[in-house]
């Protein structure tokens, strides 16, 4: 998504993504003043940032940021009979990804 589809649907109180990331800086969306807010709170928000750069960026990508719960994050283990010749590697990428989801 474009920085100017964004403020399209912000203008449009549409569904936006919660977290941004927009040349180099990181905004959380405040659903109560539809605007972004600089979680590193170096700028305001997303529409001063836009000002600083006089609308440079507006055709540049967002990087969406997804927060999710560690536990929507877990990794699938692999298949240890796909890999007969390599059953310690598995073994131990199999133990790396139980530390990884919490479950030593």
């Amino acid at each position: 998504m474009k920085v100017i589809d964004l403020l399209q649907r912000i203008a449009n109180k549409e569904e936006v993504p919660k977290k941004i990331k927009v040349l180099f800086n990181v905004f959380e969306y405040d659903e109560d003043n539809y605007k972004y807010r600089n979680v590193d709170e170096t700028l305001d928000n997303l529409f001063e940032h836009l000002d600083f750069y006089k609308g440079i960026v507006l055709n540049d990508e967002i990087e969406i940021i997804e927060d999710t719960p560690k536990e929507d994050k877990k990794i699938e283990k692999l298949n240890e009979h796909i890999f007969v010749n390599a059953h310690s590697i598995v073994l131990k990428i199999n133990e790396i990804i139980d530390r990884l989801n919490g479950e030593e």
